[in-house]
């Protein structure tokens, strides 16, 4: 798994310096909430978004190193498996944000080649739309690796109500992971019906709404327990 990483977090540098290329030095860099070109740049500069991947991607490597470290320290076999199955979990999900930031980084580089040339730029149609669908997207997968993960400090719905014991844990990631799915599905939903103007308070609001309903579980959760 550690050499799909490591791959993953090349590939996006290599696609980036091969696709520049193709392009004029001066490309358009950023759009407005309309998809309206607002500011024009250097073509180099596509290079930051492979630079953020691998920073990522490293400081996600070092947790996961610190992690194993601590395997055998753990004082029974399930404790070390538990820890085991977190950095799977880890590694996962950092799989995924990698994929999610290769197909960011394309279709950012695909609208600055079609866009390039200043005398016939057109708007970047639904780039708005698009980020929004593959974010979308990512919460559906993450939702379903999250109720894979045991008690842990690294992911998963960490309150202080979730992490009281193994069944606030597990009650707590489970019903947090299908929230985050049907809220991925309502956010693409969203993204195909709603204009540019309202997708993004709309999308805001889903997080928000998410965010709550999944706190006030774990809170209910452990306060059952309590009784």
């Amino acid at each position: 798994m550690k050499k799909i990483i490591w791959s993953l977090a090349a590939l996006p540098t290599i696609v980036t310096a091969v696709a520049l290329k193709f392009m004029p030095d001066t490309v358009p860099l950023h759009y407005n909430f309309a998809g309206e070109i607002d500011r024009w740049g250097s073509k180099y500069e596509h290079f930051l978004m492979p630079a953020l991947l691998i920073v990522f991607v490293v400081l996600m490597q070092v947790i996961t190193y610190f992690q194993e470290k601590k395997i055998e320290d753990e004082p029974t076999p399930r404790e070390q498996a538990s820890r085991r199955n977190n950095i799977k979990v880890v590694r996962i999900v950092t799989i995924v944000f990698e994929i999610f930031w290769l197909i960011l980084i394309c279709w950012m580089l695909w609208t600055s080649k079609e866009n390039a040339n200043i005398e016939t730029a057109q708007t970047a149609t639904n780039i708005g739309q698009f980020i929004w669908i593959a974010l979308g997207i990512l919460l559906v997968v993450i939702g379903n690796i999250l109720p894979k993960s045991r008690m842990n400090s690294l992911v998963g719905i960490r309150t202080e109500w979730s992490m009281y014991n193994e069944e606030t844990w597990s009650k707590s990631n489970r019903f947090g992971g299908i929230v985050l799915m049907v809220t991925g599905i309502a956010m693409v939903i969203a993204s195909l019906i709603l204009k540019e103007s309202t997708l993004i308070i709309a999308n805001l609001g889903l997080v928000i709404l998410s965010s709550i309903v999944i706190l006030v579980y774990t809170y209910r959760v452990f306060a059952n327990l309590e009784k």
